[in-house]
């Protein structure tokens, strides 16, 4: 079934809304250190971005191992979106799942800091590939 590119336009927007909730989420877990939620969030940050993406292409995945093939597959191999995207989303992918499964896991604030920068800076990216593809 075949989709309008508005009401794909309306899909890609409602996933970067999620995005930068996700985003703005993730601060506030890291201020008040609630780090594992702060992975969570991160994680859930870059799954809507690229379900957006993948929304703008007209495809759709109902698993997170989907979405994270498709990236990779589709995005990270032919070179549209740098390999570092794909490095974090896997890190963030493996973190959410520790943090979510694994009892008395603890991480590191720090290098959640900077994952939540790069985050940032890979929502903008991602936001513009989607942007790009429903042009």
């Amino acid at each position: 079934m075949s989709i309008s590119k508005e009401h794909r336009e309306e899909l890609v927007n409602y996933w970067l809304e999620k995005a930068e909730e996700s985003i703005q989420s993730a601060s506030s877990e890291i201020r008040n250190d609630r780090l594992s939620f702060a992975i969570n969030q991160l994680y859930y940050a870059l799954f809507y971005s690229m379900s957006a993406i993948l929304t703008a292409k007209g495809d759709s995945y109902s698993k997170h191992s989907g979405v994270r093939s498709a990236l990779h597959r589709d995005f990270i191999k032919t070179g549209k979106i740098d390999k570092k995207v794909g490095r974090l989303y896997d890190e963030l992918f493996n973190a959410r799942h520790q943090a979510d499964y694994t009892p008395l896991v603890e991480f590191d604030k720090e290098i959640i800091k900077d994952q939540y920068s790069d985050v940032k800076e890979t929502y903008k990216t991602m936001q513009l590939v989607a942007r790009e593809i429903l042009a």
